[in-house]
């Protein structure tokens, strides 16, 4: 009898759960993270939390029969697990090399993620549930009844702002930037936070985790504040929806829609008129190819119309990474739709763009 990839990879998961695996499992991981800290890519982590990250990894991330290429099939199929072990450790690495990127960009979108990670991997101090509108909200477990699922928290009682709550405990011993993110941190302040917040109320509630990522980034305003990006050319309204994220409440989306005029204009006014005019027409429907553009435009060839695009792309992305407040990845897709079509609009009207 055939054996289907998604039984192959089943097998291979009950593998992982044995205790003798998980033994073996340490000790390649712990050779692994000697080579890697040696060369400087991963940070000298405590080993059975990297032996944990690697098996969250593998369990959640790696281990997609879909997504397996049959090369990584075939493997399981003969039993080869070491190697598939290699090349998961591969894909882990490169994994954490992306994280740290996103941290240092963008340490308020990662605190959020993080946050979200956390709280739902560790059931036994927190329960998370979703609001209508498919937004995460969080209790402590040990804090309210069992069985009783508490009623959703309002995210506009404190929109202006935590300053006037107690800051969180800081680590003894370590500045804010290197145990803000630690997993025992974060989930001993959702407590501290999550415990101030009900002091005037008499039900307990359950609480939106951006909030709690507000809270902390009131304190922390260093997390407002990232580093300039790098990247390439990417599709605009794509990177800046989080496909997993669904509309936020009406107030919040209204105000988003509002603030993105005058932020695009910011934008738009520090660009030459040569390259919103290759921005708008790489947009049109259908886009307009590079050779066309510098034709009608009178360009020296093509690759000038391509430079200008990817300086406009470069330019929109650093904007973004710097965006002001909540990161634009978590508004609304038509607020992300919206400050794009803005930029287009500015572009044609501040000059004649056919």
């Amino acid at each position: 009898m055939t054996v289907s990839s998604g039984q192959l990879v089943s097998i291979f998961r009950r593998w992982l759960e044995t205790s003798e695996t998980y033994a073996f499992l340490a000790r390649f991981v712990h050779a692994k993270s000697r080579s890697e800290e040696s060369a400087g890519i991963i940070r000298a982590d405590d080993p059975e939390d990297l032996c944990h990250e690697f098996l969250l990894f593998l369990v959640d991330s790696y281990l997609d029969a879909a997504k397996l290429s049959p090369e990584q099939i075939l493997l399981i199929r003969s039993a080869q697990y070491r190697r598939v072990l290699e090349l998961a450790w591969g894909r882990f690495i490169w994994h954490r090399r992306e994280i740290a990127r996103s941290k240092n960009h963008n340490p308020r979108g990662y605190l959020y993620r993080r946050l979200r990670e956390i709280l739902q991997h560790n059931p036994g101090r927190f329960v998370v549930i979703r609001n209508r509108r498919g937004y995460l909200y969080y209790y402590p477990t040990r804090s309210v009844a069992e069985h009783v699922r508490p009623n959703i928290g309002s995210e506009e009682e404190h929109s202006t702002g935590y300053a006037q709550f107690l800051p969180p405990p800081p680590a003894t011993g370590q500045t804010a930037e290197k145990y803000l993110f630690s997993e025992k941190w974060l989930l001993d302040t959702a407590d501290f936070f999550w415990h101030q917040a009900m002091q005037d109320e008499t039900e307990p509630l359950a609480l939106p985790i951006r909030a709690l990522c507000r809270y902390l980034a009131d304190h922390h305003p260093w997390l407002n504040k990232p580093q300039r990006q790098e990247g390439t050319e990417w599709d605009c309204v794509d990177q800046l929806v989080d496909e997993r994220e669904t509309p936020e409440e009406h107030l919040q989306r209204i105000n988003g829609l509002q603030s993105v005029v005058s932020l695009a204009a910011q934008l738009i006014a520090t660009w030459p008129a040569e390259q919103r005019q290759v921005f708008v027409l790489r947009l049109a429907d259908p886009p307009v190819q590079y050779e066309a553009i510098a034709e009608r435009l009178g360009l020296a060839n093509h690759n000038r119309a391509y430079a200008l695009q990817q300086k406009a792309l470069h330019s929109l992305q650093r904007f973004i990474g710097n965006w002001p407040g909540v990161p634009l990845s978590e508004l609304p897709e038509e607020v992300a739709l919206s400050f794009i079509e803005e930029m287009k609009r500015l572009c044609k009207n501040s000059l004649f763009c056919p």
